[in-house]
């Protein structure tokens, strides 16, 4: 496991550099409105990462399952059937979003931006297929290797084509490197899978995978209300500003995310194992207490040495930076309660999950209407977000350790 976590750490850190680096420059070079513009759009690939309505999830967590279980005629149609859901859902997605860039009254940027949306959109999606599918069976060497190059291509052509293109070609840059590292995975992949679509067995995974779904769309609520309230009440250009601590805590979250990637199959495949919820418990607190102090020390860097070299590279960006100083402390406690996440998940606990999410949206667009009545600026805003991210971290490790104990079946 500790092998499988280096490598594909470092990977992730490759990736996820690139991408930083990307947008750092991407930032520069369109300005604070038009870089606002593009932390509006891209939710829009957040949640369309979710119009599979679960069958995805579902296939994340009953791979490992029946790998542990020794099914493979299970697993075949299992991955079979996702993909069949993906050509579907993602071409649905991508025809709704370009008509709609003919409905909207916005500026050309926005339309431009809509109609690259909605072709992204769909090479999205099947990126995201066999991202769950390499996962699920631990593939995480595999994953290693195309994430690296993805890294390589982003800087070889997100960066030349926005130079000279700017917004468009930031746009067309990523549409053309996930289309190729889309062709280098189906070249290389080892697991074969081929479209089927049996709507009954696709019924079947939604009813698994929507609660786990509804989880991660909770959680992408939970941390994009903030800036859904900057653009709609404060305005694109603030946006922009507000984008710094967006990145930085992207960044801050990687490790975490990473660790949570590689526990969650291997959490799966153990339960499948076992059927009992005390084995997986190793899994829950290492990775944890390992990630409470080298997430400390990773946010007082960040906290000490990211404002003053802002303020050298990106000081059109200046009024952001109390801002992020703000959100790092929130993020500390979010980069903790993955593990306790996943435990939830797997032993089919996801009502409770969904419960403490929603009670965490609710306190988020509460706190956020409060500093907007306030006008505490894009700052009020972070502490909305931040005393959220607590508020959710405590409850979450709350009720893991609490409610398995009295209400887990037994097996």
């Amino acid at each position: 496991m500790t092998r499988d976590i280096f490598w594909f750490t470092l990977s992730n850190i490759f990736f996820q550099g690139s991408k930083f680096l990307t947008y750092l420059y991407v930032a520069k070079l369109l300005g604070p409105k038009t870089y606002g513009l593009w932390n509006g759009l891209i939710l829009i690939l957040s949640y369309g990462m979710n119009s599979h309505l679960g069958v995805l999830n579902a296939m994340n967590r009953d791979v490992p399952y029946y790998l542990g279980a020794e099914n493979t005629e299970k697993i075949q149609e299992i991955q079979n059937v996702s993909l069949g859901a993906i050509c579907v859902s993602s071409l649905v997605l991508a025809v709704i979003v370009f008509i709609a860039s003919y409905l909207t009254d916005s500026d050309t940027e926005t339309i431009t931006g809509l109609r690259f949306i909605s072709l992204i959109l769909i090479s999205q999606q099947f990126y995201l297929f066999y991202q769950m599918l390499l996962k699920s069976h631990h593939l995480f060497g595999f994953m290693s290797i195309q994430q690296t190059i993805f890294s390589v291509l982003t800087l070889l052509v997100v960066l030349p084509l926005t130079y000279y293109f700017r917004f468009d070609g930031f746009l067309a840059g990523q549409l053309i490197v996930n289309l190729a590292i889309l062709g280098y995975i189906l070249r290389k992949i080892p697991i074969k899978a081929k479209p089927a679509f049996e709507w009954k067995t696709a019924w079947t995974l939604s009813k698994t995978g929507f609660p786990i779904m509804l989880a991660g769309v909770a959680y992408g609520i939970m941390t994009t209300v903030d800036r859904m309230a900057i653009l709609k009440y404060l305005g694109k250009e603030q946006m922009g500003y507000y984008s710094l601590s967006v990145m930085a805590a992207g960044m801050l979250l990687l490790l975490p995310m990473t660790v949570a990637q590689i526990i969650y199959p291997r959490m799966s495949r153990k339960f499948g194992e076992t059927r009992q919820a005390e084995s997986l418990k190793p899994l829950i607190y290492r990775p944890t207490i390992h990630l409470m102090w080298i997430m400390a020390i990773m946010l007082i860097g960040v906290y000490v040495l990211l404002p003053p070299l802002i303020g050298y590279f990106l000081p059109e960006y200046i009024k952001g930076i109390a801002s992020l100083k703000i959100m790092i402390v929130g993020v500390y406690f979010l980069s903790l309660v993955g593990g306790f996440a996943n435990f939830l998940n797997t032993v089919g606990l996801q009502n409770i999950y969904l419960s403490i999410q929603f009670i965490a949206i609710i306190i988020v667009v509460l706190l956020c209407g409060l500093s907007l009545k306030l006008n505490l600026g894009i700052e009020g805003i972070a502490w909305a977000t931040s005393l959220t991210y607590i508020i959710y971290a405590f409850l979450l490790i709350a009720s893991t350790l609490y409610f398995p104990k009295r209400i887990l079946p037994k097996p």
